[in-house]
């Protein structure tokens, strides 16, 4: 039975969708898709907060949202700790935790690529019991349900009943704050020759363009074409980001 979960996951992660099925002639009622607020994929760091966009078709539903980081540790995300009702949501878009939520969802977990499982059913579903499956699809060990759940949280799963599935996906980067940035020269000259605070770093291409990666702080930008007078120009470094700075060279009398 793992064996099974592991491949139908691998299948589901190419596709977007896993649909876990105690029948083979058993279908959905629902169909949900989840994607983060900065993208599917998207940098974040441990301590930040974010949101979802859920696309839920077919009947009202309740759903359950769960993470699972890359050290192989599965959260319980929503509902949150101490929910005494588990809500049922109408088919549509919309974004958890909504703007009148006072819970939030925080990111947690192991630095990499953290997977994003929300489950959507007309019926009750078991949270335990959904743990239990993921941890058996993702071959994981113990589901964290964040204080515990509430015996009145009924999500039970019945025979023959579907919940539809879905795999999204969020990269937690370290909380160190990069010390380089980049700077993006462009110029209306190829081959002009590129200063960064005096240093030489390179020549522009046949577009005129350039990129140099820099210390974070202001830094002065020169650019020296053959036949045309220099071009300076001060930019602000950021960190881990890329800056473009644009120079317009002109003739030299």
């Amino acid at each position: 039975m793992k064996r099974l979960f592991l491949t139908l996951l691998g299948a589901a992660l190419l596709c977007g969708v896993l649909l876990v099925a105690p029948t083979a002639s058993a279908q959905p009622a629902n169909t949900v898709r989840i994607t983060p607020d900065r993208g599917e994929g998207g940098l974040y760091q441990v301590g930040q907060t974010f949101t979802l966009e859920v696309e839920l078709t077919g009947p009202s539903a309740r759903l359950a949202i769960f993470t699972n980081d890359s050290a192989g540790n599965v959260h319980q995300l929503f509902p949150e700790p101490g929910a005494v009702v588990i809500r049922q949501f109408q088919p549509g878009t919309f974004q958890l935790p909504s703007a009148t939520d006072t819970m939030q969802f925080t990111v947690q977990g192991s630095i990499g690529t953290q997977q994003i499982l929300v489950f959507a059913s007309p019926t009750v579903l078991d949270l335990e019991r959904l743990g239990v499956i993921i941890t058996n699809a993702l071959g994981t060990g113990t589901v964290v349900t964040r204080g515990g759940l509430i015996q009145q949280a009924q999500f039970l799963l019945p025979a023959g009943q579907v919940p539809a599935i879905n795999v999204s996906s969020l990269n937690i980067i370290p909380t160190t704050v990069p010390t380089t940035g980049f700077i993006r020269v462009r110029t209306n000259v190829p081959g002009a020759t590129v200063f960064v605070n005096g240093f030489l770093k390179g020549v522009t291409d046949t577009n005129g363009l350039l990129t140099v990666s820099a210390n974070v702080g202001v830094k002065q930008v020169a650019v020296i074409g053959e036949g045309f007078l220099v071009g300076v120009e001060s930019v602000n470094v950021l960190p881990g980001t890329a800056v473009e700075v644009v120079i317009t060279l002109s003739p030299a009398p």
